[in-house]
């Protein structure tokens, strides 16, 4: 099965019954656009399931294509609209079609390189050099204290939108020291190194993301009362402590889709990460 995806982080989806699925071509389909149509198109293995074979193809070369469907950003897309089989097929297509999108180039001579090993890497033409699809390492953590847990909100998000602390791990950094100085740089708030416990972790290429997610809990303050939130150096619009009974009722209202109806702050579905290191807690 093929699915037309390309480099700006799209991938072939129709609308049907009020859900988005993937536009698979089966082979039969596909062999005359890609012996035509698609003759510049970079196909890339994505693997196997439901006894079948699945290739992305890549067609951010292709001028004039006609895509039986939409190009989506699967980020875009929730698992409660599409199955979790789907989302990574489609999540893998459009990370891949990234990756061989920012690597045309050597990044040692310059030269042109090539995609080998059905997409899984490129090669350059002159000096043969190798480059293989990255993955970013970024922590993601529900910080709590006592009954209450932090969520923060940037100011491009939707109105109303809050989620779990996260940020980019630095170059000689471990997973808990990111996780401190993350939340620090952005909330003010002290974590407890020691308290850093691993939850889960999800692929998330937008462009080359690896999200690995954490609870962990704040530094005890002298009186008890809840740390002070300082988001004064801009990387958070800002950011709150919320209640374990509030969450919970969030979750009720998120499960009926009556969260954004109800109470003044919503928060990420069933595919995210954060939804399920919230849910955890």
């Amino acid at each position: 099965m093929f699915l037309p995806c390309n480099g700006n982080g799209t991938c072939a989806v129709r609308e049907k019954d009020d859900r988005y699925h993937p536009v698979y071509v089966d082979g039969e389909t596909a062999k005359p656009l890609l012996s035509r149509e698609w003759k510049k198109a970079n196909l890339i293995y994505l693997g196997k399931a439901r006894g079948k074979t699945y290739i992305g193809v890549d067609i951010t070369l292709v001028d004039d294509i006609k895509i039986s469907g939409d190009m989506l950003r699967p980020k875009f897309l929730r698992t409660d609209i599409i199955s979790r089989l789907d989302a990574a097929i489609m999540t893998t297509a459009v990370g891949k079609a990234t990756f061989h999108k920012n690597s045309r180039f050597c990044g040692r001579c310059g030269s042109k390189t090539e995609s080998k090993g059905f997409g899984t890497k490129r090669v350059c033409t002159n000096c043969g050099y190798e480059v293989f699809p990255r993955q970013d390492p970024a922590m993601i953590v529900l910080v709590s204290h006592g009954e209450y847990c932090l969520l923060g909100r940037q100011a491009r998000w939707p109105k109303g939108w809050y989620s779990c602390l996260a940020g980019f791990v630095e170059v000689g950094e471990s997973l808990e020291d990111a996780v401190v100085r993350e939340v620090l740089e952005e909330s003010s708030i002290h974590v407890e190194r020691d308290s850093v416990r691993y939850i889960a972790s999800q692929p998330w290429p937008f462009p080359q993301s690896y999200m690995i997610g954490f609870h962990a809990e704040a530094k005890k303050t002298e009186d008890g009362s809840l740390p002070k939130i300082d988001c004064s150096d801009d990387e958070l619009e800002t950011a709150r402590w919320i209640s374990r009974k509030e969450m919970k009722a969030k979750l009720e209202w998120k499960e009926k889709g009556e969260d954004l109806k109800r109470g003044d702050f919503g928060f990420p579905g069933p595919h995210a990460l954060a939804h399920q290191l919230i849910k955890a807690w």
